[in-house]
């Protein structure tokens, strides 16, 4: 059976993420998709990644849908970014979760998560349809056909990160720091914005371990004990580390205390806060940190279900 959780399907690999389950959800996305937009699909340096990235591009391409696929492990905000103009997109990835997990992160236009309804949508789909009754195409064919493209492009997306930056305060500022990698899929687009940014960078974990060290790969503070050590050591301004796929941030200063995501998001509010007044959306994990600076500049505060999901309500 599968069932859609938090932003999408997660699952054991070879106990329910399975060729099967894959191909099956690839069949009901090429079922719900309407437009003829590009879907864009990635994966992180999970095991297997690139291998059930391209079991699912088989299946889209057997029905007609255009794929834009991402050759090298990318982070999960780069998908959603690729997003912002597709009708779908999606990520092969199982967040943090331990090593023997992987999933399949969805995204709807805008690089929203799906709702609800959409979720539900999929999964009887999915779970209806027999898998030797799924088509299948192979990526040489599609891409004969002109429905798959493959590309390693990062360079969007990063540069839209740069461009919420103040880039000459930065550049002029002579940054050093240590950036711990997880052995995630972050590595390549962080040494792009730090090249650019002028920032010179330690890396710790950068190669791919599909078992991440046999640890969770989350920026928790009991998983980057070494950073504060190494920061004072160093006499660096600043460490900062991502999860597994590149969308969970901790980051530790100067003097070596660490901060974690809750307090990383609410810095990133405020300074938002100072380019241009908007209202401001979080989920009920997120800290109260949050309405407190929305309190201060006089904006609402919407709550967001887990998972990010539709309908919104106000705090």
């Amino acid at each position: 059976m599968i069932k859609f959780g938090t932003s999408g399907f997660r699952g054991i690999i070879a106990e329910n993420f399975t060729k099967e389950n894959i191909q099956k959800i690839a069949y009901a996305v090429a079922e719900s998709i309407k437009t003829t937009e590009a879907v864009p699909i990635g994966f992180d340096n999970r095991f297997m990644g690139r291998v059930f990235a391209e079991w699912f591009a088989e299946v889209l391409t057997a029905y007609g849908k255009k794929v834009k696929f991402f050759t090298k492990a990318v982070p999960s905000p780069l998908i959603a970014f690729e997003t912002k103009n597709a009708e779908f997109g999606f990520m092969i990835t199982a967040s943090h979760n331990p090593y023997f997990y992987n999933g399949i992160k969805a995204f709807q236009r805008g690089g929203r998560e799906l709702t609800s309804q959409q979720n539900e949508n999929l999964e009887k789909i999915a779970n209806r349809v027999k898998q030797k009754k799924i088509k299948t195409l192979s990526l040489a064919e599609a891409q004969q056909k002109g429905l798959l493209e493959f590309s390693d492009d990062i360079k969007p997306y990063c540069d839209s990160v740069i461009s919420q930056l103040n880039v000459r305060r930065i550049q002029t500022a002579g940054l050093v720091g240590v950036f711990d990698a997880m052995n995630g899929s972050s590595v390549e687009c962080t040494k792009y914005i730090a090249k650019n940014l002028g920032i010179v960078l330690q890396f710790l974990r950068a190669n791919v371990d599909t078992n991440f060290g046999f640890s969770l790969p989350a920026p928790y503070e009991k998983n980057l004990a070494n950073l504060s050590t190494l920061v004072k050591k160093n006499k660096s301004n600043f460490a900062f580390a991502f999860d597994g796929y590149g969308d969970r941030a901790s980051f530790v200063d100067e003097n070596g205390k660490f901060y974690d995501c809750n307090y990383i998001s609410a810095v990133v509010y405020d300074y938002m806060m100072s380019k241009e007044p908007c209202e401001f959306v979080k989920n009920c994990a997120m800290t109260s940190l949050i309405d407190k600076i929305a309190e201060v500049n006089n904006r609402e505060v919407f709550l967001a279900n887990v998972g990010f999901k539709t309908p919104l309500s106000k705090c």
